[in-house]
């Protein structure tokens, strides 16, 4: 059946419990400089699940994941349309289709917005651009140094750009200069200066020039 997800055949937890999230709160972390909203409303709504080995009458020993304490009432309307707006857990850890065509997509320079959009038409949910952004850097970091390094390299291959590979005596390549068209208008514009970050102080750092 349409977004049906199976049961899989590994599990990485013993036991596992699950909530609303409109019953979740954790502490802020923050100095609370801003402002931010928060979903929690004390629902009760939760269920836990837990992998046991069975054995039938007849009938040789299973395993089968039983769940308890479930408490299915909530304190606020719940719905599949309201459920699709929540900005939750976006996975393709068992899509390996996705993951697939997404590694494409990355390769050739995607634009973020249709790779947003493909994510969204796959997962059958909304995924915001951050979602996706976090949905690459754990396809790709799956991935290895070599691989990693040909999708930057392919990223940056456009007419104008500019790659200096440092190597020591024994030829072995210590580092990579990259410094792309882009960059370069940006330094033809601007000349010579010099940018800092001090966005809500989160530079904590002393310069001296």
């Amino acid at each position: 059946r349409p977004r049906t997800r199976n049961i899989p055949e590994r599990f990485p937890w013993y036991s596992r419990t699950f909530r609303c999230s409109h019953g979740c709160h954790q502490n802020s972390r923050g100095t609370d400089l801003r402002q931010r909203s928060s979903r929690y409303g004390g629902c009760p709504a939760r269920f836990s699940a837990k992998v046991v080995q069975v054995t039938e009458e007849g009938c040789a020993t299973k395993w089968v994941v039983k769940v308890y304490n479930e408490t299915r009432t909530h304190n606020h309307l719940s719905n599949a349309a309201i459920g699709s707006t929540y900005q939750g857990s976006a996975c393709v850890d068992n899509r390996p289709d996705v993951q697939s065509r997404l590694a494409d997509m990355v390769s050739v320079g995607g634009a973020p917005k249709k790779i947003t959009q493909f994510l969204s038409d796959s997962l059958e949910r909304m995924v915001t651009p951050q979602q996706a952004r976090n949905i690459i850097q754990r396809v790709l970091g799956k991935s290895s140094v070599e691989h990693k390094l040909k999708h930057l390299l392919d990223a940056v291959a456009e007419q104008g750009s500019s790659v200096l590979l440092l190597q020591d005596q024994l030829d072995v390549t210590t580092a990579i200069v990259i410094q792309t068209a882009v960059q370069k208008r940006i330094f033809r514009e601007w000349g010579d200066c010099l940018l800092m970050d001090w966005t809500h102080s989160t530079n904590n750092l002393g310069y001296h020039l």
